[in-house]
């Protein structure tokens, strides 16, 4: 008969598994669990509740040991690594530009649609970052400790523009949007875009600063409440900016393009585009077929002017006025239409507010021709004198306002203009309802503007002022070319 020393105790590496193989043959008398426990210390592994049990199955399976038998008795606790910090976003505001909308292939979907997370105001819970867990450690067959692997660290950072609270809600200190650069999560008030606003992007709303490092594809609209800086063409765009605006690529519009722009504006050429300008405009090359209102100086010191309607509230510096080709090209000087379409809805409004003070003050007449008056009566003709009394101050600050805005507009009205090198024919300097228009080319340098004595004039060079009937056609009422369309449609 074999003896006990004939049972195998084998533990794996590292300890995962420990078994016992007993060859046939052995003494069922010697073959307790006593016996294999005693084996199992000797293989330095402990006798814990689960280890005596299975043991005794052992046992139970070698029966009278007519075969080989090789039973687990012991196996390791696998540790349960833990779990990796992750940053769960709101809808909207993943800066991954993410969004748990429709498919885009539904035909509902606005493909020009903003893709980047949307503008957040301080104090908006924009996710939860849920932190890495540390992690349950095992232990091997022999009672030893098998170390956990805990968690990896949030995939980024914070900065002071977002806070984790104790619930782990993510919330944003500052209005902007939520961008990460080098690895750091932040609010940011200015988005920077190295690429093109396309498809990638969707349409741009933002609430601050931009700045565009390639180009706009056509019918994707920009509105912001900072500065645009765009360093690539702009196809057929719509733009806002509450600021100063700079195009250093260029526009063409594409018979869509348009401006709306408070500061100032620079670009390298612009064609084919509508729009008002609140400062000045400085161009570098060329403005093509344009409609523009200038609240500020126009300067194009080295290129044309080509075609289109312009309005320069201010001084006009160019290099060619219209081109050889005899474009139309018409300028409007002397007035300030950004500051003209304020004046002309505030003087509405005050003709409402008369109209609304004169309504009042005739329902407070009727309830005074009353001989006697009933609580309710006199109740309202209190409440009516207020309300005249406020519609009054109303009236009153608006009035002042116009008188304000009328100021202004007289003070900024000019005419300064002044051309390098040529003036076409068929350009028009319309100066409030007179038209100089130009027949024959005229070159420069040449200066267009008022003498003491407020007549239109012009001066070559360091020459005297000439009036300008000598190189230009004067005509009242409309322009030239709407008087002969006027004729033609008669």
């Amino acid at each position: 008969m074999a003896t006990n020393e004939e049972i195998i105790v084998k533990v794996t590496p590292g300890g995962l598994q420990a078994s016992m193989t007993a060859p046939a043959g052995l003494s069922t008398e010697m073959f307790t669990p006593e016996t294999l426990e005693l084996l199992a210390k000797q293989a330095d592994i402990p006798i814990t509740q689960q280890v005596a049990q299975k043991l005794k199955e052992f046992v139970q399976a070698y029966g009278d040991g007519s075969k080989d038998i090789t039973f687990v008795f012991a196996e390791a606790v696998t540790p349960v690594h833990g779990d990796d910090g992750r940053i769960e976003w709101f809808e909207d505001y993943d800066p991954s530009g993410k969004k748990a909308s429709a498919d885009d292939n539904d035909k509902g979907t606005d493909h020009y649609a903003a893709r980047m997370s949307t503008m957040v105001k301080a104090g908006t819970i924009v996710g939860i970052a849920h932190p890495p867990t540390p992690g349950e450690d095992g232990r091997n067959v022999s009672g030893h400790v098998i170390n956990a692997k805990p968690g990896r660290p949030y995939p980024v950072k914070f900065d002071e523009s977002l806070i984790i609270d104790a619930d782990h809600q993510i919330i944003a200190q500052l209005d902007g949007i939520i961008l990460v650069r080098d690895g750091v999560a932040m609010v940011s008030e200015h988005l920077d875009i190295p690429g093109d606003v396309d498809f990638s992007t969707g349409r741009i709303d933002f609430q601050g600063s931009v700045n565009i490092g390639g180009s706009v594809k056509p019918g994707f609209s920009i509105k912001t409440t900072g500065n645009l800086d765009v360093h690539k063409l702009i196809e057929g765009t719509e733009i806002e900016c509450e600021a100063n605006f700079t195009a250093a690529g260029g526009i063409v519009g594409q018979g869509r393009g348009t401006l709306d722009v408070k500061g100032d504006v620079t670009v390298s050429h612009i064609a084919d585009v509508k729009g008002v300008i609140g400062g000045a405009l400085k161009v570098e090359r060329e403005i093509i077929d344009c409609t523009l209102d200038i609240g500020g100086d126009l300067s194009i010191s080295n290129g044309s002017i080509i075609g289109g309607e312009l309005t320069v509230t201010g001084s006009l510096f160019a290099k060619t006025l219209g081109s050889g080709a005899w474009v139309a090209t018409t300028i409007l000087l002397g007035d300030v239409p950004v500051l003209r379409i304020a004046q002309q809805n505030l003087a509405k409004k005050v003709l409402k507010l008369e109209s609304q003070v004169n309504r009042l003050v005739e329902q407070e007449s009727m309830f005074e021709m009353s001989p006697r008056l009933t609580h309710q009566e006199k109740e309202r003709i209190t409440e009516l004198e207020f309300e005249i009394s406020e519609a009054r101050n109303e009236v009153a600050a608006a009035k002042k306002e116009l008188r304000r805005i009328d100021e202004e507009i007289e003070s900024r009205k000019r005419v300064d203009v002044h051309i390098g090198r040529t003036v076409h024919p068929q350009v028009v300097l319309r100066i409030g309802d007179t038209n100089v228009t130009f027949k024959d080319s005229v070159t420069g340098p040449i200066w267009i503007g008022r003498n003491e004595s407020l007549q239109l004039c012009y001066r070559k060079g360091n020459g005297e002022m000439k009036p300008i009937t000598e190189i230009a056609h004067i005509s009242q009422g409309a322009p030239p070319e709407q008087q002969q369309q006027a004729s033609e449609a008669a």
